[in-house]
């Protein structure tokens, strides 16, 4: 958003992330994807954007910034295929298990050309505390994902470790 004030940030997630999304403050409109994206399109044709960044390894969302007809697509070219549907495709490097998810998602802003380095965060705490843990089973609650799915744990299991 430094790089470019001006702009207005619009965000696609799917039902499981919407209440993180709409609730960011630099979030303008946050645009909720399940299945089919024909209405979505439609919706995001409206609008006139200058940009889509496509995260999503989903066809259907890869497709979805050349369907709706913005000049600009920024995604990660895993195919041929995928590859097709960017103005701007970023070669993913997959082969590299050391880097994190965060840092192949970071990959896509190469096209833009920020002269500035995006801010990085540590992933693990430098010192545990235990002595500052009142019972490691009430007190942690991690959530670890693949990537793979985006089905969430059922509320009821959610609710046994709360």
């Amino acid at each position: 958003h430094k790089a470019f004030p001006h702009c207005q940030l619009d965000f696609i997630c799917s039902p499981i992330s919407q209440h993180i999304i709409k609730t960011h403050p630099l979030i303008h409109t946050c645009w909720i994807w399940k299945s089919n994206t024909k209405d979505l399109i439609s919706a995001i044709q409206d609008n006139h954007y200058d940009l889509y960044l496509c995260l999503w390894e989903h066809p259907e969302l890869q497709s979805l910034g050349k369907k709706a007809k913005i000049p600009f697509q920024i995604g990660g070219a895993q195919s041929l295929l995928s590859h097709l549907h960017f103005t701007h495709p970023v070669p993913i490097k997959w082969r590299d298990f050391s880097r994190h998810q965060i840092q192949l998602n970071l990959d896509h802003l190469a096209p833009l050309n920020l002269d500035q380095k995006p801010a990085t965060c540590k992933l693990y705490p430098e010192e545990i505390g235990r002595p500052q843990l009142k019972n490691a089973t009430s007190d942690i609650l991690i959530f670890c994902s693949s990537g793979g799915s985006n089905a969430p744990l059922p509320i009821p299991t959610l609710q046994t470790y709360a």
